[in-house]
């Protein structure tokens, strides 16, 4: 990351915490640039991943950058396909958080298009440690595909709690949020044939290409963990952001910054991950996921891109 900045004039430290957020320090020996802590917390999060993605920021920050499919529209199309292979009695589940809302949204912009009636709704708290009554009210409803804006815990047990009562002809479909490594490996495999999206490969080092495996192992190496997908979206994040700032050139500034971001095309991260092109009036890089099921506790690709 050094090398390709030195040749610009600048240094850059990246930290992605654990909200995957990009924390950073910029320097540029050139000067003009020594008190440049500021500029960076007005760059900071200009690279976002699915995890960050919200209808009101894209509102309020048109600098921001996107490099995946929003939630919104991320829902619409798995709700689309599973919907074709008959399935009839629409519902969801959702947290009773923005997040879990924009979910909703995308479930019910698809049943308009597709003329599918939304059976049932229900909500709950994130903090929420039983969902039997949800479930159970879902159940008596005739769901036949519940559609979840969750993200880990409450994608496990309520999908638990269903398989527990004995509701086994109804399928659960999670946004990308919830397609995590802890949610397929759940102690006991109670996760089996659990849907949800999905941006890039699963880090399992023996499905990964050439490059990605040897990514792999540095992490390993350094951290003594086996990397998780937010490693993945915070290593993607962190390397558009570099290629938007050789892009850049020497002259850091915010506007200069957001050009360098808008001038990728064609950016190809390591993880098989969609095809990323950003433009003055695109900052959505991406507009494609897949569908992806948990078998044998591990996530298995089912499908191609799904495209809007």
């Amino acid at each position: 990351m050094q090398c390709r900045l030195g040749q610009q004039g600048q240094r850059i430290r990246l930290l992605l915490g654990p909200d995957r957020q990009l924390r950073g320090r910029v320097r540029s020996r050139p000067a003009g640039l020594d008190g440049a802590t500021p500029l960076v917390q007005r760059l900071a999060g200009r690279v976002e991943g699915p995890q960050e993605q919200r209808a009101h920021l894209r509102r309020q920050a048109p600098a921001k950058h996107h490099r995946a499919v929003a939630i919104l529209v991320d829902m619409q199309r798995p709700a689309r396909v599973l919907t074709r292979k008959g399935k009839k009695a629409l519902c969801a589940m959702y947290q009773d958080t923005d997040f879990g809302k924009e979910v909703l949204d995308g479930v019910q912009a698809q049943a308009e298009k597709m003329k599918v009636k939304i059976v049932e709704t229900v909500t709950h708290k994130p903090t929420d440690q039983d969902f039997s009554a949800q479930v159970t009210k879902l159940k008596a409803a005739g769901c036949d595909l519940v559609v979840l804006g969750t993200i880990v815990r409450d994608s496990i047990v309520p999908y638990a709690t269903a398989r527990k009562m004995g509701w086994t002809d109804v399928d659960f479909l999670g946004s990308a949020a919830s397609y995590d490594l802890f949610v397929a490996a759940a102690q006991g495999g109670v996760t089996e044939g659990f849907y949800a999206m999905g941006l890039t490969a699963m880090p399992y080092r023996d499905t990964l290409g050439a490059d990605a495996q040897k990514w792999f192992d540095r992490y390993k190496d350094r951290y003594k963990v086996d990397p998780n997908i937010g490693a993945i979206y915070g290593h993607v994040a962190a390397d558009l952001t570099v290629t938007g700032l050789m892009k850049t050139g020497p002259e850091l500034t915010t506007d200069n910054f957001v050009k360098g971001l808008e001038s990728i095309r064609g950016y190809r991260d390591i993880f098989n991950g969609p095809e990323i092109n950003f433009a003055p009036d695109k900052h959505q890089g991406a507009s494609s996921s897949f569908l992806a099921v948990v078998k044998g506790g591990r996530w298995v690709r089912l499908t191609d891109p799904l495209t809007h």
